[in-house]
């Protein structure tokens, strides 16, 4: 479906934020540096809606007349609740709406306050703490008592609809008028044909509790008529996942069955929230940063304020190799060297060799008489001594660091670090010499020459869901040096080989790192830009200026206001690399490839998935750009 242009005068679209049940984009103000939401919400949902009421009989003008009832039905919420002006109820600050073209449905636009869906919180936080649950029931049953003092019930309360704001409270956003059948926080009569009341919006709001505690799986998830049979026809709610039993129990009173069976108002619900001794709930889920003390979740490997490797996260050593039976590493070395038969003292273990042959054996060693295998045994420790010895010739002879035997760099032109002066092969250690495989270091540095590109940012996705990791090496002493590691967040899609404009990916490979843009310098040895009134980045892939820095009004549809965007305060640098042209240069990038890919410096309360660039915290960019220096040609590889 066709995206909806922004109504709004004096904002501007600045990037999408998620689509399907929930259509939201982020809009910024031009020439200023407010931030909103743009809310696009359709009726009904979908054209196959429409269509399948008129296979059912309906005639055009009757579902006409439906959904202009429909569309009525949500503006008038919004305008109650922007009378209401609550605490908890999303702020809508503009409203438009226009019938679509062939007359059959609506499209409302809302400006709201800047907020992100609970989902999307999840995927970029990972698991809320107990804590943080029972605050987010807590203020979204507040929500619901905001509107019950105005003689109003949601109706359609949804994980989508729960909403995290700047200012750090959770809030739900205004009724929509029609409840979703179809959704699992549906309540069960609400389903089976009841109207919607206070008690069918508990159990919504217990249902992303529910999800919550369970990582975001929700109950009943079976395919077919069997799974949509089981709630309605009354089954039990499984236990959660997660969380103290005494916040269990609250969850699965607020999603019970029969609305007889759940709390009788919001009232009641958060009073059994607040009553919860949080000292007898699960144990804390954050830990305090030894280096800088800040608190950060639980299990992480580095702290998301400075970086540091928190304790208890080093990689284990290897496991200490198995004892060998006495009997088996006795045998060789009486073959060598064969001693009196005597009680052997303990020996320290050594590598297992072959079993002698059946009726060899005498008390596990090998007879001294047996010349022959005694000589074998003393050839064959010759011929080893041999071999290990040229193959300490050929690697001391081998120019493993001259830079002209390294492949050029497919993706950007330019040669990678790894590929000029080799790299730490595991990461486990800060430090490793040039060249040397396989994580062996030598007692002095090597006399390697220093690679073109001295300096490079390695991005590594950490999964599904789990926080990237970004760590810069630097060339020092005939070495690659590890000098900081934090974590980083990539696009929502993952990354991708194939980047296309719009797909919420981030491209993998190797890039020039081109310079870096921000309002005043960060006391960085890299190239800087700053940004000026005007500038914007060229997202019009139809223009010749696509995927460029430019200033101004100029051939091109669309574009990022850059200086709204870096003095805004949510950002406090961008980092531009080589992806997709020079970035400078009308005519460099190719068409549709994807733009506006950078490495960000953003607020705490930004940090998440995004639609393809690279993110860390700001004062993560802060110690990256102290350390970036332009004169060692610094590349990044995302991978």
């Amino acid at each position: 479906m066709e995206k909806m242009a922004c109504p709004f005068a004096g904002w501007e679209i600045r990037r999408d934020i998620c689509a399907g049940e929930c259509e939201l984009r982020e809009l910024a103000e031009v020439g200023g540096t407010g931030r909103a939401v743009l809310e696009h919400i359709r009726v009904p949902r979908s054209p196959e809606e429409a269509a399948r009421l008129a296979d059912e009989g309906y005639d055009k003008e009757t579902l006409k007349k439906g959904y202009q009832k429909q569309a009525k039905a949500i503006l008038e919420g919004v305008k109650r609740v922007e009378a209401l002006q609550g605490k908890y109820l999303v702020r809508v600050e503009d409203r438009a709406a226009r019938p679509v073209a062939d007359g059959v449905g609506w499209e409302i636009a809302l400006r709201e306050e800047a907020s992100l869906p609970l989902p999307i919180l999840l995927r970029a936080k990972g698991e809320l703490s107990e804590s943080a649950v029972i605050t987010l029931g807590k203020e979204l049953t507040l929500a619901l008592d905001e509107l019950e003092a105005a003689g109003m019930h949601h109706g359609s309360v949804t994980a989508w609809t729960a909403r995290a704001c700047e200012d750090g409270t959770f809030k739900l956003t205004a009724p929509m008028g029609i409840p979703n059948l179809e959704s699992e926080f549906c309540a069960p009569e609400v389903a089976a044909g009841a109207s919607p009341d206070e008690r069918s919006d508990l159990y919504a709001v217990g249902m992303i509790l529910y999800g919550c505690l369970s990582g975001d799986s929700m109950p009943f998830t079976k395919t077919g008529e069997e799974a949509a049979a089981l709630r309605p026809g009354g089954a039990d709610l499984p236990e959660p996942k997660m969380g103290s039993e005494e916040l269990k129990a609250v969850v699965r009173k607020a999603c019970a069955w029969r609305p007889e069976d759940r709390f009788a108002c919001a009232e009641d619900f958060r009073a059994a929230l607040e009553a919860l001794d949080e000292e007898k709930s699960a144990p804390s889920e954050e830990e305090v940063c030894p280096a800088c003390g800040g608190k950060v979740a639980a299990g992480v490997r580095f702290c998301t304020h400075c970086g540091a490797r928190m304790p208890g996260t080093e990689d284990e050593p290897a496991p200490a190799a198995a004892p060998v039976p006495a009997d088996e590493f006795e045998s060789f070395t009486d073959a060598v060297s064969p001693e009196p038969e005597t009680p052997a003292a303990p020996l320290p273990a050594r590598p297992a060799a072959p079993s002698a042959p059946a009726g060899r054996r005498s008390h596990g060693r090998i007879s001294a008489s047996d010349g022959s295998r005694k000589k074998l045994v003393i050839l064959l420790i010759v011929l080893l001594g041999l071999l290990a010895a040229g193959i300490v010739t050929l690697l001391v002879l081998h120019p493993w660091n001259t830079s002209d035997q390294a492949p050029a760099n497919s993706s950007a032109g330019t040669v990678t670090p790894e590929q000029s002066g080799g790299k730490p092969g595991d990461g486990s250690s800060s430090a490793q010499p040039g060249g040397k495989p396989g994580g062996e270091t030598d007692t002095q540095p090597t006399e390697a020459v220093a690679p073109e590109h001295s300096q490079y940012i390695e991005v590594v996705s950490g999964g599904e869901g789990k926080p990237a990791t970004l760590t810069l090496f630097t060339w020092k002493d005939g070495m690659w040096v590890s000098e900081m590691t934090c974590p980083a967040w990539l696009g929502q899609g993952g990354i991708t080989a194939t980047k296309r404009e719009g797909d919420g990916c981030t491209p993998a490979g190797t890039f020039d790192v081109l310079f870096y843009m921000a309002a005043a310098d960060l006391n960085s040895a890299m190239t800087f830009y700053q940004v000026q009134n005007g500038d914007v980045w060229v997202e019009d892939a139809e223009s010749q200026y696509y995927n460029t820095l430019q200033n101004g009004n100029g051939d091109w549809k669309e574009s990022s206001d850059m200086y709204a965007h870096l003095t805004g305060g949510k950002f406090n640098a961008s980092i531009v690399f080589s992806y997709n042209g020079d970035c400078r240069t009308a005519g460099s990038a190719t068409a549709g490839a994807g733009s506006a890919i950078f490495i960000e410096g953003v607020t705490e309360t930004e940090l998440g998935p995004t639609w393809g660039s690279v993110c860390i915290s700001q004062q993560n960019m802060t110690w990256l750009l102290s350390l970036l220096d332009a004169s060692k040609n610094p590349t990044v590889t995302i991978r």
